[in-house]
């Protein structure tokens, strides 16, 4: 089978059933999204790429609605949001000072700004990991990562956007988790106060 970027398929035999022994073809795909199970058939490269779109728009929205979680939770905590054009997103036309062209639709890349009183917390959707032999940067998609900030000055040991704000939480979030949240803020506050 040719393959692109390198990717093969995962090992479940729900992946292995899509592709056919004897073509090179994928003929069905079948895409896990939370509570969502999505079919397509998979025949042409038109319709290999609307059934990527359609699994990608239901990710997307899967996010949403757990940075809705989020966001619900650090509300009930006495938290008010801080907003702005595009809060709690990336655009959807990042050009990077206009070195990407096309741009590229950052949207995926998600977090949850709130404020109470002189304390800022951000909840990341996803965190860079820097691996400490080879040094390569990994963005760990779906991996929480907390920051806190008082006064405008991080109350958090080393950089927000490495591995030092990383939790062991990851989406899709459950009740406890989302208590954990507000339990890791609510200690980072007062270890500041």
């Amino acid at each position: 089978m040719q393959r692109c970027c390198n990717w093969s398929p995962p090992h479940s035999h729900r992946y292995r059933r899509a592709f056919d022994g004897k073509d090179s073809r994928p003929t069905a795909k079948v895409v896990d999204v939370g509570a969502h199970t999505y079919t397509a058939e998979v025949t042409s490269v038109e319709s290999a790429n609307q059934a990527f779109r359609d699994a990608r728009d239901a990710y997307r929205s899967a996010r949403k609605e757990q940075r809705r979680l989020i966001v619900d939770a650090l509300t009930r905590a006495g938290f008010t949001v801080k907003t702005r054009g595009h809060a709690g997103r990336g655009l959807t036309t990042y050009s990077s000072g206009g070195r990407l062209a096309p741009p590229f639709d950052l949207s995926n890349w998600m977090w949850v700004e709130r404020e109470r009183g002189e304390h800022r917390v951000v909840v990341r959707l996803q965190v860079l990991d820097q691996d400490p032999n080879s040094k390569n940067i990994h963005a760990l998609i779906d991996r929480l990562g907390i920051s806190v900030s008082r006064s405008g000055v991080s109350v958090d040991d080393g950089s927000p956007l490495f591995e030092d704000a990383t939790t062991s939480l990851e989406l899709p979030l459950n009740d406890e988790d989302l208590a954990e949240i507000v339990s890791i803020i609510e200690e980072r506050i007062a270890a500041a106060s």
